[in-house]
């Protein structure tokens, strides 16, 4: 792609496979300026994540549509709400660092995930108990697949259950009956406005007059919102270990910081497993 800007400058088209004709924007500035673009100057393209997601999800919206929905996340994602979840992120992490072992190497990647995963899954569904344990046995093999087939076209016929698409379908399923049922829930719960997750935010918007968004809607936002910040956030994780392990001197600072009560409450013993995380 570097011979290419320098051959082409920092805008030009190639023709990739399955989505055909594309723009490729290099440029901070441009790609700046595509990403703060009006959803009137730039429409959604074909095919995309609402393959996976479904489409009722903010990946498959286009126009005012599109505006809306952001609007109506938008909250649920500032900074100010972000605060509110600090505990879950602080608990899930205690937890799951309680059981490292200490002096020796093991994988972080895999740690990570489960704290990011459980950590969307409560902040997200306000999900616990049952359904938690459920959801964090089908969501990852959902994510692995889900990321191999998210653009393959679908057979025009019937495949069996055994196939990649009859997979995600039983996997989706699955998941639709379990957020169904945090739904009736939720709508049950004298407390929900007092709630903070984002299912509550999605159905308080309803009984509050806003555009009421369909069960299944509410379905498709859900998973692309776990979909979207899950193993990308494992991911990002799993490298800062990686750094704070190769530059000792930064982890040091770290644990100063934490010592003297200025980075985080988690504690310095969590982070002494950064220079046996890998």
């Amino acid at each position: 792609m570097r011979n290419w800007i320098k051959r082409h400058g920092h805008i030009y088209e190639i023709n990739v496979p399955i989505f055909g004709q594309s723009v490729v924007v290099s440029d901070p500035a441009l790609v700046r300026s595509v990403c703060t673009a009006s959803n009137e100057q730039l429409i959604n393209v074909q095919p995309n994540l609402s393959n996976l997601f479904g489409p009722g999800a903010i990946f498959g919206l286009d126009g005012s549509r599109h505006r809306d929905r952001r609007r109506l996340l938008a909250p649920a994602l500032h900074g100010r709400s972000l605060k509110n979840y600090e505990k879950v992120i602080e608990d899930e992490t205690l937890r799951e660092s309680a059981n490292w072992p200490e002096n020796n190497e093991f994988r972080i990647l895999e740690p990570m995930n489960r704290i990011t995963l459980d950590v969307i899954l409560r902040t997200i569904l306000g999900a616990d108990g049952a359904e938690l344990e459920e959801l964090c046995e089908i969501v990852p093999p959902w994510m692995t697949l889900g990321s191999i087939m998210a653009f393959v076209p679908a057979p025009p016929f019937r495949t069996g259950r055994h196939s990649p698409w009859g997979k995600l379908a039983e996997f989706r399923n699955a998941f639709d009956r379990i957020v169904l049922t945090l739904i009736d829930r939720a709508e049950a719960d004298p407390g929900l406005r007092d709630r903070a997750d984002v299912l509550a935010l999605l159905l308080r918007s309803r009984r509050d007059g806003g555009t009421g968004m369909p069960r299944l809607d509410i379905c498709d936002e859900l998973l692309a919102l776990i979909g979207a910040g899950h193993e990308s956030t494992a991911s990002a994780l799993g490298w800062a270990f990686e750094r704070l392990r190769r530059h000792p001197d930064v982890l040091a600072e770290l644990v100063r910081e934490v010592d003297e009560g200025a980075a985080t409450s988690v504690g310095p013993q969590f982070w002494s497993y950064c220079g046996c995380a890998r």
